[in-house]
């Protein structure tokens, strides 16, 4: 296991213990945004639409 799955396992177990399901698609956004190919900002907009779209 590299640097940024440790990094993105200990965040999710986090998110976990609160009772939040992470899915593989956002593990995949996270490591967008840790590699620099996507913006924080340009990632939680883009989880905000999803859940607007799910929920209209």
């Amino acid at each position: 296991m590299n640097g940024t799955d440790f990094r993105i396992d200990n965040a999710v177990a986090s998110v976990e213990m609160e009772g939040l399901h992470v899915t593989e698609e956002d593990r995949m956004l996270l490591r967008r945004c840790m590699r620099g190919e996507l913006s924080y900002d340009d990632a939680v907009k883009s989880i905000i639409m999803q859940h607007k779209t799910i929920h209209e």
